[in-house]
């Protein structure tokens, strides 16, 4: 057997556990191309992110409702896959302005209030815009900003800048105080990106934070903080991820993301680019 079809059948079997439209998401990632896709899990629920080329007929083979154009050759697909429910928007890099980019993306009335949003996040540390993604099934957009290794007065200003982002997206203060338990535990002063998201109504409560390095025992390490490592749950989702490397046969994960929220908690994925 090749190792893409061992590749396939591993995958077919995590995107089943998770109830995820298999046969869709598999056919979209053999015309993507098995050796260039990533997928990330969530550690808390079925939900599943998906990045990969935006090759000819991809999307059409994940959302067969899309019946918009084309994708552009050099963009990525990111799809968002909640059980039987799928998201997809494009990526793109773009070395266009935050004024001009966020004036693509959303309706003039939440423009002001998302541009405001997007400067605090770049005044926070050196850093520059490093992708958009617009959503093709939804009225949503977001961008990433990425923020090079950081030290010193740099890297305080920096702590201090999240939270007061955080505050001012409309991130719950419950999430807030445990991001100070979480970040030192998933990495300081490392390069990483953060992503902000709007629709029509304006910017959402939501910040993606995303380290491009990773290890399994640094996302356990992070889902206990977030579970309290002796509760049962923690140990449930230790377990979880031990599982999912077993099974999809990877070392390391490529990534860990952690999504800030309104909610009781943030999501903690992990990035996986079997190969």
């Amino acid at each position: 057997m090749s190792s893409e079809a061992q590749i396939l059948i591993r995958l077919s079997d995590l995107l089943a556990q998770r109830g995820a439209p298999v046969d869709r998401v598999l056919d979209a990632i053999q015309r993507a191309g098995v050796e260039s896709f990533f997928i990330a899990v969530s550690a808390f629920s079925d939900r599943i992110l998906l990045l990969m080329p935006s090759r000819p007929g991809v999307i059409q083979a994940l959302v067969p409702a899309y019946s918009g154009p084309e994708l552009p050759a050099d963009a990525l697909l990111r799809a968002v896959i909640d059980g039987t429910q799928i998201s997809a928007g494009v990526t793109i890099t773009d070395n266009r302005g935050q004024r001009d980019i966020v004036g693509e993306l959303v309706p003039a009335a939440v423009r002001d209030r998302w541009l405001s949003t997007v400067q605090h996040m770049l005044d926070l540390a050196p850093s520059s815009i490093m992708n958009f993604t617009r959503y093709l099934t939804a009225s949503a957009a977001s961008i990433a900003i990425e923020y090079p290794e950081r030290a010193g007065e740099i890297e305080e200003r920096f702590v201090k800048g999240v939270d007061e982002l955080a505050q001012r997206v409309g991130v719950s203060s419950a999430q807030r105080a445990l991001w100070s338990t979480l970040y030192p535990l998933a990495r300081t002063n490392v390069a990483l990106s953060i992503a902000t998201e709007c629709d029509a109504r304006g910017p959402r409560p939501v910040l993606d934070i995303l380290y491009g390095a990773a290890t399994w025992d640094r996302a356990i390490d992070v889902t206990n903080a977030v579970l309290g490592k002796t509760s049962v749950a923690a140990r449930e989702t230790a377990a979880k991820l031990g599982m999912i490397a077993g099974a999809m046969e990877i070392d390391e994960p490529r990534g860990l993301e952690i999504v800030l929220g309104a909610g009781e908690h943030p999501d903690v994925l992990v990035w996986l680019a079997p190969r």
